[in-house]
């Protein structure tokens, strides 16, 4: 039984064409690194393929290049810690082996030498033997089929985007027009509660644990505080401004006192020594409205789902020629994902979830990469709605085992759609 690799290697076998193929595999080495996945990321469907003829020889191939390195450290080092003529690892075994089999007695070294012998020529019939059995129409075919599949994979990727695309819809954003994604988040009911239930809906005035001026889940209405349509405890609307101007110094005295708190300690210490939320539904009698309060959400949802889709945007512009690959559209990536990502978004504040902030994580979108993208969406557990967070996210992924993303040099035809 004969794996994929083997039948490559008979391919190969006492051919020059071996040759050229560990060449094609130090020139993509050279080219895109010796990582798999970076290879597969960068490389186009042929270049591709050659790989996978070629990859056969990867051990040979990565253990000469790790050879060379060595010799290359070495020969960098100071003349008086490096020898020139000391033996390298291999020539040391060598003649460790020769000591060993010189120290042999004449009976067993000639059944080894026979032994030895031996082993070659069943090894090298086996590989002549699967030569003559290989179906190597076969073999083209299943190299076809993949490649196929994996341009028509893209194309079905491409015409899903085409096709969301035109059903979004275009929103404002501090006076700017941007294209809203077709997710939807604003009218899912589930996640909204989700959001909800992880940030904490209040509707009473209070600090969060940066000291910012906040209401509902996590609004900031420091510029915005006299303009709301406050309510007292009894529901009924509040105009009197001298009211409000006693209400807001409250929360002013407050803010000095969590100020100075910033400034003793380093910012991840912040939230410990913060009052939480709850503690200020006794500090003041404004609430606003219910109702209110889920229309600013359901905007700031689609304010943010531009944003986000904004920041996929400039990314893929910055980087997609450099990975050969692009982000797929916050609408196009599977549900899992884009409601990780906005989720995160919307937990720390539109302005501060961008590629700037976390490269690492929109480093792992782009290729793909879950484990990475896990690993740059941990909270750190200040408190219990962080470890909450982290546990949703990592169970919703579970199922998810790649994030796709689509080639950008695959030529895909205007008419897909």
């Amino acid at each position: 039984m004969y794996s994929l690799k083997d039948e490559y290697e008979a391919m190969f076998l006492n051919s020059p064409e071996k040759v050229r193929a560990k060449k094609k595999l130090n020139e993509l080495f050279d080219k895109y690194g010796e990582n798999r996945q970076d290879i597969e990321n960068g490389t186009n469907n042929v270049e591709y393929m050659e790989y996978v003829m070629a990859s056969a020889f990867a051990d040979e191939v990565l253990a000469e290049r790790r050879r060379k390195r060595k010799e290359q450290n070495a020969q960098n080092d100071d003349w008086d810690e490096y020898n020139p003529y000391a033996p390298t690892d291999v020539e040391e075994e060598e003649e460790e082996e020769e000591i060993a089999a010189e120290d042999m007695p004449i009976s067993e070294q000639v059944k080894k030498v026979t032994e030895d012998k031996e082993l070659q020529s069943k090894t090298g019939q086996m590989a002549v033997e699967a030569y003559k059995n290989l179906d190597k129409e076969k073999i083209r075919k299943d190299t076809e089929r993949r490649a196929d599949n994996e341009l028509y994979g893209e194309i079905e990727a491409e015409k899903k985007r085409r096709e969301v695309i035109g059903k979004r819809s275009k929103i404002r954003v501090q006076g700017v027009t941007k294209m809203l994604p077709a997710t939807k988040f604003a009218e899912d009911e589930e996640f909204n509660k989700l959001l909800g239930d992880f940030e904490g809906n209040h509707n009473f005035p209070y600090l969060d644990s940066q000291n910012i001026y906040t209401i509902g889940e996590g609004l900031n209405i420091k510029n915005e505080f006299y303009d709301l349509p406050w309510v007292d405890l009894d529901g009924k609307r509040i105009t009197d401004m001298n009211i409000l101007k006693r209400e807001k110094a409250k929360l002013d005295k407050i803010y000095l006192v969590q100020e100075d708190i910033k400034k003793k300690y380093p910012r991840e210490k912040w939230a410990i020594h913060m009052r939480g939320a709850k503690s200020f539904e006794k500090e003041s009698i404004l609430r606003l409205p219910a109702s209110f309060l889920s229309e600013v959400k359901k905007q700031r949802i689609k304010e943010m789902e531009a944003e986000l889709q904004m920041d996929i945007n400039n990314y893929n512009k910055q980087y997609a020629q450099k990975y050969g690959r692009k982000i797929l559209d916050l609408d196009v990536m599977p549900r899992e994902y884009a409601q990780v990502l906005f989720e995160l978004k919307y937990n720390i504040g539109g302005g501060n979830f961008n590629p700037d902030e976390f490269p690492q994580l929109f480093d792992g979108l782009i290729r793909g990469d879950r484990e990475k993208i896990l690993k740059n969406i941990h909270r750190f557990e200040k408190n219990s709605n962080d470890k909450k967070r982290n546990d949703w996210a990592y169970k919703l992924l579970e199922g998810v085992s790649k994030l796709p993303s689509v080639r950008v040099k695959t030529q895909i035809p205007d008419n897909v759609a």
